[in-house]
């Protein structure tokens, strides 16, 4: 059995987010007590992001947080833990409550 590479802990970590949401949405994190502004996800459509590692923070420990233009609605994920190589992929329903996120 070979020993797998080490993952490098400063590595950015990629997020794709697939929004199914009929309005363009800011995408941001929350770590360590604030927030990042990350990018902006067209209606529709599909984009990937790499999170520096400044921004996953000390505990790798975040929350997505995403907000359509024009409307004040919003959604957030729950607490995720992030360890260094994982990738994460967030899934926003046109119904934001129904959006999911998952870890790989």
């Amino acid at each position: 059995m070979e020993d797998e590479p080490e993952v490098d802990p400063q590595a950015p970590t990629e997020l794709t987010v697939d929004n199914n949401h009929w309005l363009d949405v800011v995408v941001y994190v929350f770590h360590d007590g604030e927030f990042s502004r990350v990018g902006t996800v067209t209606a529709a459509s599909s984009t990937s992001f790499d999170l520096p590692a400044w921004m996953v923070g000390q505990t790798r420990n975040i929350r997505l947080l995403g907000h359509p233009i024009g409307s004040n609605d919003g959604v957030r994920t729950e607490l995720i833990h992030i360890q260094p190589g994982q990738f994460i992929e967030w899934r926003l329903e046109s119904q934001l409550a129904r959006s999911t996120v998952a870890v790989y």
